[in-house]
């Protein structure tokens, strides 16, 4: 498709949307009322500043951008591997970086397919929208609050209340998108699809977890680390792992938060809360928290704040909290939240991870890793246990594996072909097709890269349409929103041959 085509059937795309979703459209173009709100000039940006790693036609990519996403996928993936502590190369070989960069480039795509559609929140929608942020977090708007916030996220207001307008001209532009028409015939086709249901039982485990049960020996460590080669590689991997082996200080509390409205002032609360606090006792704190704390999360909860980590709280909260000794409860202490009273109920102390405590642990993980053949071996013990248990109906023995091995067991799953099978695993389209397709009952093993899985298919049945709609709570909008979704991949696709994307090779 040459550049001409490309431009001509992005215009024809958002043209045709455009007419079937006039009406949404001139609703909103009406509503925007321009007043002003706590905004500076706006400045030239420089194309190529030093925080910026992208730029999507107009639309800059920041390198905080990047930081947030990025952080997201690497926790998203480390959870996949156990809960460990991403290496670089990990992180190299699953593209991490170019998967964080692309996603935030369409989502750039997307603010400007948002302005062809007419999307330009107002600043009276901007204002509103972040007076319903701080009531959700428990605070009522002022400018000092505001800005006070702000500075503690170390953003200006000029920088939040840009991302604020795209995150309402993203909301919007998904708005319009979902509301595609379907027809009945579509709808009764699908409906055909989610009626004819697999019963199945599905077992999983993490071959990561398999690793642990590879028995090294006390003279496999001594044989390892007689290898000086070997004693510099464990402590490279415990420096990498270090940050998350080490523990912070930790303190379990309850809170009471009072603070300033539009009938009292700070100097009421202050002496509202100095009244409070003689009244307190640990045995009541519960009772009073759920009496008088203005903290939304903390309400019904007796205050409660569960455990938190140094560096979490406001240093002023903070600093009273660890200051004050367990089973006491802290004078009043005043943040840019308000007036606080803090129950201690618990610490832990920090823990400092050392090499002497984690080598021997870290060459042992590493040893059993080595042997793929026995893991390989022990792989192929635990599927035909789980197989034969299955064809045995011996629910106990796969509960033995699971608790064992630290797998996922579900029994009793009704899965369709239209949804297919993504209970807290994934199997490939042809995977599931081999099981909708295959005899019953019928046993499945999947052995994927991470993980093997183990369906067992038991019956198929047809629901009646009633049961269909009620079980699946099946409706149009979630057909609709999967289309939509579609509809908006491609209309991505075609207006980035049209726009400018250039990015600077900062990020290493």
């Amino acid at each position: 498709m040459n550049e001409q085509e490309s431009k001509s059937k992005t215009n024809f795309l958002l043209t045709s949307f455009q007419k079937r979703t006039s009406s949404i459209l001139l609703a909103i173009v009406i509503g925007l009322v321009v007043i002003s709100f706590l905004f500076s000039s706006s400045q030239t940006m420089m194309m190529s500043a030093p925080d910026t790693i992208a730029q999507v036609g107009k639309h800059r990519i920041k390198i905080a951008e990047f930081e947030r996403m990025f952080e997201q996928y690497v926790t998203m993936y480390s959870k996949m591997f156990g809960g460990s502590t991403l290496t670089a190369k990990q992180i190299e070989s699953m593209g991490l970086k170019e998967k964080t960069i692309q996603q935030l480039i369409n989502q750039k795509l997307s603010l400007i397919l948002a302005d062809k559609l007419g999307i330009h929140p107002s600043n009276t929608e901007i204002k509103e929208y972040i007076k319903e942020l701080m009531k959700n977090s428990g605070h009522e708007f002022n400018v000092d609050t505001y800005k006070s916030l702000l500075r503690y996220q170390g953003t200006s207001p000029m920088e939040f209340e840009k991302n604020i307008k795209s995150d309402i001209a993203l909301k919007k532009y998904q708005q319009i998108i979902s509301n595609l028409p379907l027809t009945n015939g579509y709808m009764d086709a699908i409906k055909n699809f989610k009626s004819n249901v697999v019963n199945i039982d599905v077992f999983k485990l993490d071959k990561k977890n398999v690793e642990k049960h590879i028995p090294i020996t006390d003279s496999e460590i001594s044989t390892f680390f007689s290898d000086q080669k070997n004693v510099e590689l464990i402590k490279s991997i415990f420096e990498q792992r270090k940050s998350s082996l080490d523990k912070p200080d930790e303190i379990s509390a309850s809170h009471i938060l009072l603070r300033a409205t539009d009938k009292k002032t700070d100097k009421d609360i202050e002496q509202e809360i100095s009244a409070l606090h003689k009244q307190l006792t640990t045995a009541n704190f519960s009772d009073m928290a759920n009496k008088h704390t203005m903290d939304p999360s903390g309400k019904d909860k007796g205050g409660s704040l569960g455990w938190f980590k140094k560096g979490q709280m406001t240093p002023e909260f903070e600093n009273v909290a660890f200051a004050t000794p367990i089973g006491k409860i802290s004078a009043p202490v005043k943040t840019q939240f308000g007036w606080h009273i803090i129950y201690v109920k618990d610490k832990k102390p920090a823990y400092v991870a050392t090499l002497d405590k984690h080598q021997k642990e870290l060459a042992k993980e590493y040893l059993s890793r080595q042997k793929t053949e026995e893991i390989k071996k022990l792989i192929e013990e635990i599927k035909n246990e789980v197989t034969q248990s299955f064809k045995n109906k011996d629910y106990k023995k796969l509960e033995v594996l699971k608790e064992k091995y630290l797998a996922e067991y579900q029994k009793g799953l009704k899965v369709n072909k239209l949804d297919g099978i993504s209970v807290n695993f994934e199997i490939t389209p042809v995977q599931a097709n081999q099981i909708f397709n295959g005899k019953v009952p019928e046993i499945h093993s999947f052995d994927n890269v991470l993980d093997f899985v183990i369906v067992n298919a038991n019956n198929k049945e047809k629901l009646e349409v009633g049961k269909v709609e009620d079980k699946e709570k099946y409706d149009r909008q979630e057909q609709s929103y999967a289309i939509s979704n579609k509809f908006n991949q491609e209309l991505i696709e075609l207006i980035s041959k049209d726009i400018k994307i250039k990015q600077y090779n900062i990020l290493r």
